[in-house]
């Protein structure tokens, strides 16, 4: 008896560290990177949709803002963190592009990442200087020909929209890089650059006052809050911006820990508040399941290779 409880009692020494390791995820608060600076697009939907997600998780949800070199460094920051579960990225469409924007790069969104859940798909406007003469992308696209090199861009984070736009249509736009969004519109609308494409939280109060004035959707088709605003693909067939944001973790994170961010993210994403907020940016939740997010994320990494190559645009350093 006495060699029997001798060998219980190890048995049960020896699985304390085990069970310990195992105890239920999360157990601490859990940091979340987001690539752009604070006030950004980005940086409010993580806000609005994760720390509600941490609250369902019952940690505290840590935001840690690294912006600079299009969203690169963060995202680099990410893919490096210990794959354990309390480090976790925001990613996005302008990611899967920048794996062709770039000579090179210190991370591969499809290599270093595994996608975990996809949060919604937000509205993004090609906006102008409300003097600047065009009202339309074909007349924006003629003066840019004409005045070669005059016309400025204002760049929040990532110059995608405008070598795309430059790519197609032949034209000549000098890119001014700005630390965020926040000072690309201040500039914009004093009328120091003469346009920019940033989402519809950033521009619907510009919109509305006239201070600036939308010349195109980025995205696929045209917005309910703006019906008049066409898509650019209906000037440039082949042009489509869609920004989509979605929750990434290293890989080797553990399952367990990726069903809980998931689910979490999912219940977030039904809470009446993140509902209200998210519909007031204008964001479409998504709900698709992890196989289509990773397909997705498959074919906009791609697509974006495809594109970069046919309309030849010059590579980023």
């Amino acid at each position: 008896m006495r060699r029997l409880v001798s060998i219980t009692l190890a048995a049960i020494l020896l699985a304390t560290p085990v069970a310990a390791m195992a105890q239920a995820y999360p157990n601490k608060a859990i940091r979340l990177i987001v690539p752009f600076a604070a006030g950004a697009g980005t940086d409010v939907i993580a806000r609005t949709v994760m720390q509600r997600a941490g609250e369902i998780l019952g940690q505290p949800m840590l935001i840690e803002n690294r912006a600079g070199a299009g969203g690169n460094i963060g995202a680099e920051a990410g893919a490096k963190a210990a794959a354990d579960g309390y480090t976790i990225t925001i990613l996005s469409t302008i990611h899967a592009a920048n794996q062709s924007f770039y000579r090179k790069l210190g991370y591969s969104m499809e290599g270093d990442f595994v996608p975990v859940v996809e949060i919604g798909v937000s509205p993004t406007l090609w906006v102008v200087r409300a003097d600047l003469p065009v009202r339309t992308l074909q007349e924006l696209a003629q003066l840019a020909r004409s005045s070669a090199g005059k016309l400025t861009y204002g760049s929040g984070g990532a110059s995608h929209p405008v070598e795309l736009f430059k790519a197609l249509t032949g034209s000549d736009i000098i890119v001014v890089p700005y630390k965020g969004v926040a000072a690309v519109m201040q500039d914009l609308v004093a009328g120091r650059v003469d346009m920019s494409v940033a989402g519809f939280l950033d521009t619907d109060a510009h919109i509305r006052s006239g201070k600036l004035r939308a010349l195109a959707t980025t995205n696929s088709e045209r917005l309910s809050q703006l019906p008049d605003v066409p898509a650019m693909r209906e000037f440039l067939p082949g042009y489509d911006f869609t920004l989509w944001y979605g929750i990434f973790v290293p890989r080797e994170t553990p399952a367990a820990a990726i069903a809980a961010l998931r689910s979490s993210v999912l219940r977030a994403l039904e809470s009446p508040e993140v509902i209200a907020r998210l519909q007031a940016l204008a964001i479409r939740p998504a709900k698709s399941s992890t196989e289509g997010f990773a397909a997705r994320v498959q074919a906009e990494v791609a697509r974006w290779a495809d594109t970069v190559k046919k309309a030849k645009i010059e590579l980023q350093d």
